[in-house]
């Protein structure tokens, strides 16, 4: 009899170390699950853009509009006598779809009939930018902060084309789809500048401005 009940005790126990086990190995599936859900969502997602079809002064925030600057792309070609169109190339240096665009825009020339500026989220200039500014491209390094007050852009790669009215004519990404290979951004300029109706592309890649960044990723999971 005793013995007995020592095996319906060691039943038991074996039964709780099991069921505890058990409940250990469906929370972590549940926590990986939950991860790979958050980074699926920070990769697949399109991030917002500027609508076109507006003045860049409508997108810079009230803050940016009082200070000194409106920013080097949207104030340099109000002071010139001669004003064309211009394209801005975000590109964000903690993000690799961004990286891949730059890496894309340094092997070409900068295309003719268009200002283009390369506005660059870093620290410090990327290490293409001498062959960058040999190719035809200015540079603007700013801070996730200013890259907002002054442009009113919260993530990247994103591309901005507007006309010498200061009319934004297009916002959006450079592919069809999320690391696409396909980087459309030459036809994309010179059927806008030819005056065609051009649908924005999404844009993948990365949020940049800490409100964005807690929208997107609230987990932290990406730089």
């Amino acid at each position: 009899m005793e013995s007995l009940q020592n095996n319906s005790r060691w039943r038991f126990a074996l039964t709780g170390k099991q069921v505890m086990q058990s409940s250990l190995v469906v929370f972590w599936a549940t926590f990986l699950s939950v991860i790979s859900v958050a980074l699926m969502l920070t990769h697949w997602v399109p991030l917002p853009a500027p609508s076109p079809n507006q003045p860049v002064s409508a997108i810079v925030p009230e803050a940016g509009l009082q200070s000194a600057s409106l920013g080097f792309g949207w104030s340099h070609d109000a002071e010139s006598d001669t004003p064309s169109w211009r394209a801005y190339h975000f590109i964000y240096s903690q993000c690799p779809c961004s990286l891949r665009v730059m890496r894309h825009l340094a092997n070409r020339l900068s295309l003719d009939d268009i200002a283009e500026t390369i506005v660059y989220v870093g620290s410090e200039p990327p290490r293409e930018e001498t062959l960058l500014t040999e190719n035809g491209y200015s540079i603007d390094v700013v801070s996730a902060q200013e890259l907002f007050s002054q442009y009113g852009v919260q993530s990247s790669p994103l591309m901005m084309i507007v006309d010498p009215q200061g009319m934004i004519r297009y916002s959006g990404g450079y592919t069809s789809r999320k690391q696409g290979y396909a980087i459309q951004e030459p036809a994309i300029i010179e059927q806008v500048i030819s005056g065609q109706a051009v649908d924005s592309l999404p844009v993948y890649g990365c949020a940049v401005s800490k409100s964005l960044k807690d929208l997107v990723d609230p987990l932290g999971l990406k730089p």
